[in-house]
């Protein structure tokens, strides 16, 4: 769902709000629509780890939005991980801090460096693991544009399987097993 199909009218808890907090609220608004849209009676919830979950815990689900694209996937066969990010120079400035040594080899594109940024937050929403160190204990193995592979080093044995498309300038992420 593109976050411009969510009314801008959405009420406000404050007379003062920044335009992020709007678009935070347009983007809730937008998976709580989505959710109603596919499973009307089911409640979204979140963990303590802010991890979204439904109730009745019908099958797993995973949320994702940037600031065009908001995302919902949910399986009753796996946990999930979506991520959805804008393909953005602005990523250059942090490849430090997430590529790998053994990253850099092919992520000579924007489009591959962000491929593993999605990636590497499908993980983390995966693992249920927010202090995972993005460049020191996730791996992420290109197999070709579409398909590729990643893994928490805390849990070598647990290979994920992902696929990524481009839609509008965005990459839209989630795994496969």
């Amino acid at each position: 769902m593109k976050v411009d199909d969510v009314s801008q009218d959405i009420p406000q808890n404050t007379v003062k709000e920044s335009s992020i907090s709007k678009n935070r609220s347009r983007e809730k608004e937008g998976v709580s629509l989505l959710l109603e849209s596919y499973h009307p009676n089911l409640k979204l919830e979140y963990n303590s780890n802010g991890k979204p979950f439904v109730t009745p815990k019908t099958f797993a689900i995973s949320i994702s939005h940037n600031q065009e694209w908001i995302g919902l996937a949910w399986s009753k066969l796996a946990i999930l991980g979506l991520d959805i990010e804008r393909i953005d120079s602005r990523i250059e400035k942090v490849t430090n801090r997430f590529l790998h040594d053994e990253e850099l080899n092919f992520t000579k594109t924007l489009r591959d460096k962000t491929a593993v940024w999605c990636i590497k937050e499908c993980l983390i929403k995966l693992t249920d693991n927010k202090k995972l160190n993005l460049k020191n204990e996730l791996r992420v193995t290109k197999i070709d544009d579409k398909n590729w592979l990643g893994c928490s080093t805390l849990q070598q044995e647990k290979m994920y399987q992902f696929f990524i498309f481009e839609q509008e300038n965005s990459l839209i992420c989630i795994n496969t097993n």
